[in-house]
Protein backbone atom coordinates (compact mmCIF):
# COMPACT_ATOMS: atom_id res chain seq x y z
CA UNK A 1 0.00 0.00 0.00
CA UNK A 2 0.96 3.43 -0.78
CA UNK A 3 0.70 6.64 1.08
CA UNK A 4 1.13 9.86 -0.33
CA UNK A 5 1.49 12.54 2.41
CA UNK A 6 2.18 16.60 2.69
CA UNK A 7 2.66 18.79 5.38
CA UNK A 8 1.85 22.43 5.88
CA UNK A 9 3.20 24.58 9.17
CA UNK A 10 2.46 27.45 8.91
CA UNK A 11 4.14 30.37 10.93
CA UNK A 12 3.12 33.88 10.25
CA UNK A 13 -0.59 35.03 8.71
CA UNK A 14 -1.71 38.23 6.78
CA UNK A 15 -5.49 38.85 5.23
CA UNK A 16 -4.37 37.42 2.09
CA UNK A 17 -3.53 33.85 3.44
CA UNK A 18 -7.57 33.26 3.81
CA UNK A 19 -8.12 34.77 0.25
CA UNK A 20 -5.05 32.57 -1.07
CA UNK A 21 -6.57 29.44 1.00
CA UNK A 22 -10.17 29.89 0.01
CA UNK A 23 -9.25 29.94 -4.11
CA UNK A 24 -7.29 26.79 -3.41
CA UNK A 25 -9.91 24.85 -1.85
CA UNK A 26 -12.96 26.30 -3.64
CA UNK A 27 -12.86 23.84 -6.47
CA UNK A 28 -13.51 21.16 -3.65
CA UNK A 29 -16.18 22.85 -2.09
CA UNK A 30 -19.55 22.04 -3.12
CA UNK A 31 -19.87 18.91 -1.53
CA UNK A 32 -21.10 17.16 -4.37
CA UNK A 33 -19.64 13.13 -5.51
CA UNK A 34 -17.47 14.55 -8.18
CA UNK A 35 -15.65 17.50 -6.23
CA UNK A 36 -15.53 14.93 -3.48
CA UNK A 37 -13.72 12.86 -6.20
CA UNK A 38 -11.89 15.50 -7.79
CA UNK A 39 -10.40 16.20 -3.55
CA UNK A 40 -9.20 12.90 -3.15
CA UNK A 41 -7.50 12.68 -6.23
CA UNK A 42 -5.91 16.05 -5.51
CA UNK A 43 -4.84 14.82 -2.12
CA UNK A 44 -3.27 11.88 -3.67
CA UNK A 45 -0.80 13.95 -5.91
CA UNK A 46 2.19 15.73 -3.67
CA UNK A 47 2.27 18.83 -5.46
CA UNK A 48 -1.35 19.76 -5.02
CA UNK A 49 -1.69 17.75 -1.46
CA UNK A 50 1.02 20.42 -0.35
CA UNK A 51 -1.42 23.34 -1.25
CA UNK A 52 -4.48 21.91 -0.19
CA UNK A 53 -2.64 21.41 3.34
CA UNK A 54 -1.09 24.78 3.21
CA UNK A 55 -4.76 25.95 2.38
CA UNK A 56 -6.40 24.25 5.41
CA UNK A 57 -3.79 25.13 7.95
CA UNK A 58 -4.35 29.05 6.58
CA UNK A 59 -7.56 29.10 6.88
CA UNK A 60 -8.29 27.33 10.56
CA UNK A 61 -5.10 29.61 11.76
CA UNK A 62 -7.31 32.54 10.66
CA UNK A 63 -10.62 31.42 11.61
CA UNK A 64 -8.64 30.83 15.42
CA UNK A 65 -7.45 34.43 15.14
CA UNK A 66 -10.49 36.14 14.52
CA UNK A 67 -13.13 33.93 16.12
CA UNK A 68 -11.70 32.16 19.18
CA UNK A 69 -12.45 34.04 22.47
CA UNK A 70 -9.13 33.05 23.99
CA UNK A 71 -6.81 34.47 21.30
CA UNK A 72 -8.64 38.33 20.77
CA UNK A 73 -8.80 37.99 24.74
CA UNK A 74 -5.26 37.28 25.14
CA UNK A 75 -3.28 37.41 21.29
CA UNK A 76 -0.89 34.87 20.45
CA UNK A 77 2.92 35.41 20.81
CA UNK A 78 5.64 32.72 19.47
CA UNK A 79 8.11 31.03 21.58
CA UNK A 80 11.38 29.32 20.35
CA UNK A 81 13.11 26.26 21.84
CA UNK A 82 15.38 28.12 22.90
CA UNK A 83 13.45 29.71 25.81
CA UNK A 84 11.90 25.93 27.03
CA UNK A 85 12.95 24.78 29.93
CA UNK A 86 12.26 20.55 30.63
CA UNK A 87 10.91 19.72 33.75
CA UNK A 88 12.68 16.99 36.01
CA UNK A 89 10.94 13.64 35.79
CA UNK A 90 8.20 14.72 33.22
CA UNK A 91 8.30 14.87 29.51
CA UNK A 92 7.30 18.22 29.27
CA UNK A 93 8.70 21.40 28.11
CA UNK A 94 7.96 24.56 30.19
CA UNK A 95 8.05 28.14 29.50
CA UNK A 96 9.00 29.96 32.25
CA UNK A 97 8.07 33.29 33.43
CA UNK A 98 10.51 34.65 36.06
CA UNK A 99 7.86 37.47 38.08
CA UNK A 100 8.30 40.22 39.52
CA UNK A 101 5.29 40.65 41.69
CA UNK A 102 4.42 38.15 43.76
CA UNK A 103 1.54 39.53 45.54
CA UNK A 104 -0.98 37.70 43.07
CA UNK A 105 -1.41 34.24 42.71
CA UNK A 106 -0.92 33.14 39.04
CA UNK A 107 -3.07 30.06 37.17
CA UNK A 108 -1.59 28.00 33.83
CA UNK A 109 -3.77 25.02 32.12
CA UNK A 110 -2.70 22.16 30.32
CA UNK A 111 -4.97 22.09 28.21
CA UNK A 112 -5.08 17.99 27.49
CA UNK A 113 -5.91 17.39 30.85
CA UNK A 114 -8.64 20.20 31.11
CA UNK A 115 -7.55 20.79 34.89
CA UNK A 116 -6.20 24.11 36.40
CA UNK A 117 -2.96 24.73 38.50
CA UNK A 118 -2.41 27.12 40.90
CA UNK A 119 1.39 28.47 41.49
CA UNK A 120 2.08 29.48 45.11
CA UNK A 121 1.68 33.39 45.79
CA UNK A 122 5.15 33.23 47.05
CA UNK A 123 7.25 31.28 44.10
CA UNK A 124 8.25 34.05 41.58
CA UNK A 125 8.77 31.20 38.90
CA UNK A 126 5.22 30.26 36.83
CA UNK A 127 6.18 27.09 34.62
CA UNK A 128 3.73 27.00 31.74
CA UNK A 129 3.58 23.77 29.89
CA UNK A 130 3.77 23.32 26.39
CA UNK A 131 0.69 20.72 25.05
CA UNK A 132 0.08 19.21 22.09
CA UNK A 133 -3.54 20.08 21.05
CA UNK A 134 -4.43 17.25 17.98
CA UNK A 135 -7.77 16.78 16.72
CA UNK A 136 -9.22 13.04 15.87
CA UNK A 137 -7.97 11.77 12.57
CA UNK A 138 -10.46 12.54 9.90
CA UNK A 139 -10.42 9.46 8.46
CA UNK A 140 -12.93 8.53 5.06
CA UNK A 141 -12.94 6.47 2.35
CA UNK A 142 -13.64 7.86 -1.21
CA UNK A 143 -17.00 6.27 -1.48
CA UNK A 144 -18.11 7.24 2.21
CA UNK A 145 -17.40 10.74 0.97
CA UNK A 146 -19.55 10.51 -2.07
CA UNK A 147 -22.70 9.97 0.66
CA UNK A 148 -21.45 12.59 3.03
CA UNK A 149 -23.80 15.44 4.38
CA UNK A 150 -20.98 18.23 4.59
CA UNK A 151 -18.96 19.63 1.99
CA UNK A 152 -15.20 20.31 2.90
CA UNK A 153 -15.54 23.43 4.79
CA UNK A 154 -17.95 22.86 6.82
CA UNK A 155 -15.77 19.47 7.53
CA UNK A 156 -12.42 21.14 8.08
CA UNK A 157 -14.64 23.70 10.29
CA UNK A 158 -16.42 21.21 12.47
CA UNK A 159 -13.21 18.16 12.68
CA UNK A 160 -10.38 20.95 13.27
CA UNK A 161 -11.24 24.35 13.89
CA UNK A 162 -14.14 23.80 16.47
CA UNK A 163 -12.35 20.93 17.59
CA UNK A 164 -9.58 22.91 18.68
CA UNK A 165 -10.98 26.05 19.77
CA UNK A 166 -13.12 23.88 22.69
CA UNK A 167 -10.14 22.96 23.72
CA UNK A 168 -8.09 26.64 23.90
CA UNK A 169 -11.44 28.36 24.88
CA UNK A 170 -12.78 26.00 27.60
CA UNK A 171 -9.02 25.96 29.02
CA UNK A 172 -9.39 29.81 29.02
CA UNK A 173 -13.04 29.88 30.84
CA UNK A 174 -11.73 27.20 33.54
CA UNK A 175 -8.69 29.70 34.50
CA UNK A 176 -10.95 32.57 34.77
CA UNK A 177 -13.24 30.74 36.72
CA UNK A 178 -10.74 29.12 38.85
CA UNK A 179 -9.68 32.58 39.73
CA UNK A 180 -13.05 34.14 40.41
CA UNK A 181 -13.96 31.18 42.70
CA UNK A 182 -10.77 31.93 44.92
CA UNK A 183 -11.21 36.10 44.55
CA UNK A 184 -14.67 36.96 45.39
CA UNK A 185 -13.40 40.53 45.17
CA UNK A 186 -13.02 40.24 41.84
CA UNK A 187 -16.72 39.61 40.99
CA UNK A 188 -19.46 42.11 40.13
CA UNK A 189 -23.34 41.71 40.28
CA UNK A 190 -24.99 43.22 37.59
CA UNK A 191 -28.66 43.37 37.70
CA UNK A 192 -31.82 44.30 35.04
CA UNK A 193 -30.93 40.95 32.91
CA UNK A 194 -29.59 42.58 30.22
CA UNK A 195 -26.52 44.46 29.21
CA UNK A 196 -25.99 47.78 29.63
CA UNK A 197 -23.80 50.47 29.44
CA UNK A 198 -23.70 51.13 32.98
CA UNK A 199 -23.13 47.46 33.43
CA UNK A 200 -19.45 47.88 31.43
CA UNK A 201 -18.84 51.08 33.27
CA UNK A 202 -19.27 49.10 36.81
CA UNK A 203 -16.72 46.61 35.57
CA UNK A 204 -14.21 49.25 34.24
CA UNK A 205 -14.02 50.57 37.81
CA UNK A 206 -13.86 47.58 39.44
CA UNK A 207 -11.00 46.73 37.82
CA UNK A 208 -9.63 50.38 38.53
CA UNK A 209 -9.81 49.65 42.42
CA UNK A 210 -6.87 47.28 41.70
CA UNK A 211 -3.42 48.03 40.95
CA UNK A 212 -1.97 46.18 38.56
CA UNK A 213 1.66 45.50 37.56
CA UNK A 214 2.89 44.49 34.07
CA UNK A 215 3.67 40.80 33.26
CA UNK A 216 7.24 40.20 33.69
CA UNK A 217 9.45 41.65 30.74
CA UNK A 218 10.77 37.95 30.12
CA UNK A 219 7.25 37.08 28.87
CA UNK A 220 7.06 37.86 24.68
CA UNK A 221 3.54 39.77 24.63
CA UNK A 222 1.14 41.90 22.59
CA UNK A 223 1.43 45.34 21.53
CA UNK A 224 1.59 47.25 24.48
CA UNK A 225 -1.49 49.76 23.48
CA UNK A 226 -3.56 46.73 23.25
CA UNK A 227 -6.80 48.16 25.38
CA UNK A 228 -8.75 45.78 27.69
CA UNK A 229 -11.26 43.20 26.45
CA UNK A 230 -15.06 42.43 26.77
CA UNK A 231 -16.10 38.79 26.80
CA UNK A 232 -19.65 38.00 26.33
CA UNK A 233 -22.13 35.69 25.27
CA UNK A 234 -22.69 36.98 21.41
CA UNK A 235 -26.87 37.14 22.04
CA UNK A 236 -25.75 39.77 24.45
CA UNK A 237 -24.87 41.60 21.64
CA UNK A 238 -28.22 42.24 20.60
CA UNK A 239 -28.61 43.73 24.27
CA UNK A 240 -26.61 46.54 22.84
CA UNK A 241 -27.74 47.20 19.80
CA UNK A 242 -31.34 48.40 21.58
CA UNK A 243 -29.32 50.71 23.44
CA UNK A 244 -31.21 54.10 23.40
CA UNK A 245 -28.59 56.70 21.08
CA UNK A 246 -30.35 59.37 23.36
CA UNK A 247 -29.34 57.64 26.64
CA UNK A 248 -25.83 56.15 26.04
CA UNK A 249 -24.12 59.49 25.20
CA UNK A 250 -22.70 61.13 22.38
CA UNK A 251 -19.21 59.82 22.09
CA UNK A 252 -20.90 55.70 22.32
CA UNK A 253 -23.91 56.74 19.75
CA UNK A 254 -21.01 58.08 17.54
CA UNK A 255 -19.48 54.69 17.91
CA UNK A 256 -22.14 52.37 17.89
CA UNK A 257 -24.58 53.89 15.77
CA UNK A 258 -22.68 56.02 13.45
CA UNK A 259 -19.66 53.81 12.83
CA UNK A 260 -21.61 50.55 12.44
CA UNK A 261 -19.44 47.61 13.33
CA UNK A 262 -16.61 48.53 11.63
CA UNK A 263 -15.02 50.32 15.13
CA UNK A 264 -12.18 48.21 16.82
CA UNK A 265 -12.97 49.26 20.14
CA UNK A 266 -15.81 50.13 22.23
CA UNK A 267 -15.78 52.07 25.37
CA UNK A 268 -12.32 51.95 24.95
CA UNK A 269 -12.57 48.75 24.90
CA UNK A 270 -12.00 45.26 22.67
CA UNK A 271 -14.60 42.76 22.63
CA UNK A 272 -14.89 39.26 22.09
CA UNK A 273 -18.47 37.50 21.03
CA UNK A 274 -18.99 33.50 21.45
CA UNK A 275 -22.01 31.46 21.95
CA UNK A 276 -19.93 29.47 24.18
CA UNK A 277 -19.73 31.93 26.89
CA UNK A 278 -22.06 31.81 29.17
CA UNK A 279 -24.95 33.96 29.09
CA UNK A 280 -25.60 35.41 32.34
CA UNK A 281 -21.84 36.30 32.61
CA UNK A 282 -20.02 39.54 31.15
CA UNK A 283 -16.02 39.26 31.65
CA UNK A 284 -13.54 41.76 31.08
CA UNK A 285 -9.77 41.05 31.01
CA UNK A 286 -7.38 43.05 31.53
CA UNK A 287 -4.80 44.46 28.74
CA UNK A 288 -2.54 41.26 27.52
CA UNK A 289 0.73 43.15 28.82
CA UNK A 290 -0.92 42.69 32.87
CA UNK A 291 -2.85 39.93 32.10
CA UNK A 292 -1.10 36.72 30.85
CA UNK A 293 0.65 34.52 28.33
CA UNK A 294 -0.92 32.91 25.43
CA UNK A 295 2.46 31.00 23.48
CA UNK A 296 2.56 29.14 20.62
CA UNK A 297 5.28 26.51 20.28
CA UNK A 298 4.04 24.77 17.15
CA UNK A 299 1.31 26.89 14.80
CA UNK A 300 -1.14 24.59 13.39
CA UNK A 301 0.09 21.87 11.00
CA UNK A 302 -2.44 20.19 9.07
CA UNK A 303 -1.29 16.63 7.03
CA UNK A 304 -3.06 15.23 4.09
CA UNK A 305 -2.79 12.16 3.04
CA UNK A 306 -4.27 9.20 0.72
CA UNK A 307 -3.43 5.50 1.31
CA UNK A 308 -5.55 3.36 -1.38
CA UNK A 309 -8.75 4.90 -1.43
CA UNK A 310 -9.15 6.53 2.25
CA UNK A 311 -8.71 10.39 2.93
CA UNK A 312 -6.81 10.84 5.60
CA UNK A 313 -6.43 14.16 7.69
CA UNK A 314 -4.33 15.05 10.75
CA UNK A 315 -4.23 18.49 12.68
CA UNK A 316 -2.15 19.78 15.85
CA UNK A 317 -0.57 22.45 17.29
CA UNK A 318 1.60 22.90 20.41
CA UNK A 319 0.95 25.60 22.68
CA UNK A 320 0.46 26.83 26.34
CA UNK A 321 -1.58 29.24 28.32
CA UNK A 322 -1.30 30.95 31.97
CA UNK A 323 -2.54 34.12 33.97
CA UNK A 324 0.45 35.63 35.68
CA UNK A 325 -2.09 38.42 37.35
CA UNK A 326 -5.23 37.24 38.44
CA UNK A 327 -6.19 41.32 39.17
CA UNK A 328 -7.24 41.93 36.15
CA UNK A 329 -9.96 38.88 35.30
CA UNK A 330 -13.14 40.76 36.37
CA UNK A 331 -16.73 38.79 36.58
CA UNK A 332 -20.02 40.18 36.26
CA UNK A 333 -23.16 37.75 36.67
CA UNK A 334 -26.42 39.28 35.09
CA UNK A 335 -29.45 38.96 37.51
Amino acid sequence: MSTKEATSHIHEFNQNDLVKSASILREFVDGTPSSWDNFVKAAAEPASAIKISNGIASYVSMKMREEMFTDIVLPPVKVLPNELIPMQDEDKVYFMVERDDTETEAYWTPFEAGSVGEINPTSRRLPIPMEKIKIKTIRKEKTDLYAYKMDLMSLIDKAIFDAIRAVVDSGFLTIAGQIISQHSENAVTLSGGTLEKQHIVALKKKMADFRIDPIPSNVPKAEDSTPACLLFNRSRFYDVENWDPDSVGDDITKELFINGYSWPTFMGLRFAKSFDAPKDKIWLFGPPKYLGVNAILDDLTVTVRVEADTLIIDAWMVRGLGIVNTKPVIEGTLT
